[in-house]
C-alpha cells in the first residue's frame, strides 16, 4: 500500500484497497477543508486502539498514551507533500516490520505510529466505513 502511495507521481492520492467498492465519486474528499488543511484522512477500523499497558510503542515514539481507534488503511487520502514526514516514518516502521509487527497488527497500524510518531498532523474520520456484504 505505502509504496504504491509513494511511487504514484501525483502528490494528492487517493488509495483503495482492491476489495473497496464506492457508492459515491470520492474525489470531492480532495476539496474538503481538512484535507486541504491537514493532508492525512483515514477511517477507524473496529477495533479499539492498543492497551495503554502495552507502554513499549508510545514510549519509542515518545508519545503519550491516548486512546482512539485502530486505522483502516485499506482507503487512504492524502497530500504527500503535507505527509511526507509520516509516510517516511511509515516507510521505516514496514521496513522494520520483523519488530514491531509483533507489537501491532500489519500495516493499518503503521500508518498511526508513523504519523502519530513524527508528529504529522492526520484526520481519523468519526465515521466507520460499512460492509455492503460479503461474497
Amino acid at each position: 500500500k505505502l509504496e504504491s502511495i509513494l511511487s504514484s507521481p501525483f502528490e494528492q492520492v487517493l488509495f483503495l484497497d482492491p476489495d473497496n467498492y464506492v457508492v459515491k465519486d470520492p474525489t470531492f474528499l480532495f476539496e474538503t477543508k481538512v484535507f486541504k488543511t491537514i493532508g492525512a484522512l483515514f477511517w477507524p477500523d473496529f477495533p479499539i486502539r492498543k492497551n495503554p499497558d502495552d507502554l513499549v510503542l508510545w514510549n519509542i515514539f515518545g508519545l503519550e498514551y491516548f486512546n482512539e481507534l485502530e486505522f483502516e488503511s485499506g482507503q487512504i487520502v492524502l497530500d504527500k507533500k503535507k505527509a511526507w514526514r509520516g509516510l517516511m516514518l511509515t516507510r521505516y516502521i514496514l521496513q522494520q516490520a520483523r519488530y514491531y509487527f509483533k507489537k501491532f497488527l500489519g500495516d493499518k497500524e503503521a500508518f498511526f505510529w508513523g504519523f502519530a510518531g513524527a508528529r504529522t498532523p492526520y484526520f481519523l474520520n468519526p465515521n466507520y466505513i460499512h460492509s455492503v456484504g460479503a461474497l
